[in-house]
């Protein structure tokens, strides 16, 4: 598994592992133009055959696209479980999503 920590990902610097679970690691971040801390999901692709790659990047997306729609009033109750989900991203080292960090 690839551990981001320390890195530079665009303009994200990746400071630690917040959590994993079935096709992703999740970090803390901070975002250096607007300087704030946020949580990057990257998937981790290389545990993926080659037949489940263009699967799970559709069902990444998926996931994306429903959890932003989500509004603050929609997460109040279980706030701690579903965060909104602002970026989706392809870089060369890895596909991401960006999550608000609490």
């Amino acid at each position: 598994m690839t551990n981001f920590t320390g890195q530079d990902i665009g303009r994200y610097r990746i400071i630690e592992p917040l959590g994993q679970g079935g096709m992703a690691t999740v970090y803390h971040a901070f975002e250096k133009c607007l300087e704030c801390d946020v949580a990057v999901k990257f998937i981790r692709m290389e545990q993926l055959p080659p037949v489940e790659v263009e699967k799970t990047l559709k069902r990444f997306e998926r996931e994306a696209e429903e959890v932003t729609r989500l509004t603050l009033e929609d997460c109040k109750p279980i706030i701690k479980d579903i965060v909104p989900m602002y970026r989706r991203s392809t870089t060369g080292k890895a596909e991401f999503a960006l999550i608000t960090f609490y």
